[in-house]
């Protein structure tokens, strides 16, 4: 029954949400942002003690203002998913652009498919809903399984819209392959807590536990890696900004390279998140676990 209602909600939400223009649509993000931040505060108090731990040198007042960016850079990426059915081509071209689209060209001109990261910053739905129309090619995202099936299958749905597929991470170890050995696209986003059995690396200074299988991928198939995130522009607008993550001296499939490249990318991923604070999602839990020898790193308070 509680399934069956949040289905619902869900639905209603979405249905007021097409009846709206785009620019109706990212207004509605901010008064819901300010009324989540401000009167219902979930995870707000998690959100503060992250960025503080990430940003000590910033004053309170800065950490705030962060944080409420990230509110507002949160429910706007999920609003315009919902909107996803109202996209034409035409809005794709005006509020979407691909920078450097070279680094994309010639990482398949490599024939061996594509492995493209990216982080929950700015809208990573965004990037990925018109990544087919950026690069003329459509990509395989791996998800991570929701709860509410119906739910699931109603996201899923708005996912592939311009031509993409979606595999739960669980069980699309094939599909991932039979990709890349088809020369084509996989999408994975890394920046989630992994198991605590995982690999631990370097975030913002801290030991953060990362999923190895990028890493995997790239070195059992000698697929380019490249990092694309979709920042959100001052107009609203959004410019998928890439860099390559250097794999060529990853020859085998060791756990010291795995580890190495993981690191790598993380790295990379950080440098943006610096760059943009506000538009990454601090209300998840990144420090979720510690290493056992994590005695030089004390665990995040409130994080157990």
């Amino acid at each position: 029954m509680g399934e069956t209602i949040e289905y619902l909600l869900y639905r209603g939400l979405a249905a007021v949400v097409q009846s709206l223009s785009l620019r109706g649509t990212r207004k509605f993000a901010r008064g819901l942002a300010w009324i989540a931040f401000h009167l219902v505060p979930i995870r707000k108090s998690l959100t503060l003690r992250q960025l503080r731990l990430a940003f000590p040198e910033k004053p309170e007042a800065e950490i705030a203002a962060i944080a409420l960016e990230s509110y507002r850079s949160f429910i706007t990426t999920m609003l315009e998913m919902l909107w996803f059915p109202n996209f034409t081509t035409e809005e794709v071209r005006r509020n979407v652009r691909l920078e450097n689209p070279d680094i994309v060209r010639q990482a398949l001109r490599k024939g061996k498919g594509l492995i493209l990261l990216s982080g929950h910053i700015g809208s990573w739905e965004m990037f990925a809903f018109t990544w087919k129309d950026l690069a003329d090619a459509p990509l395989l995202g791996v998800v991570h399984s929701q709860h509410n099936s119906r739910v699931a299958g109603m996201v899923d749905r708005l996912r592939s819209l311009r031509g993409n597929r979606f595999v739960d991470m669980k069980k699309g170890l094939r599909d991932v392959l039979r990709t890349l050995r088809n020369r084509g696209i996989i999408l994975l986003l890394t920046d989630q807590s992994a198991p605590k059995e995982a690999f631990f690396v370097p975030f913002f200074g801290r030991p953060a536990a990362t999923y190895e299988g990028a890493a995997y991928f790239a070195i059992k198939t000698q697929a380019p890696m490249v990092m694309a995130l979709g920042i959100r522009q001052p107009d609203g607008g959004y410019a998928v900004q890439v860099e390559e993550v250097p794999t060529e001296d990853m020859t085998e499939a060791t756990p010291e390279n795995m580890l190495k490249l993981t690191a790598r990318h993380v790295a990379i991923l950080e440098k943006f998140v610096r760059r943009y604070p506000g538009q990454w999602l601090w209300q998840h839990r990144r420090w979720k676990h510690t290493p056992p020898d994590a005695s030089a790193h004390p665990a995040l308070p409130g994080s157990a």
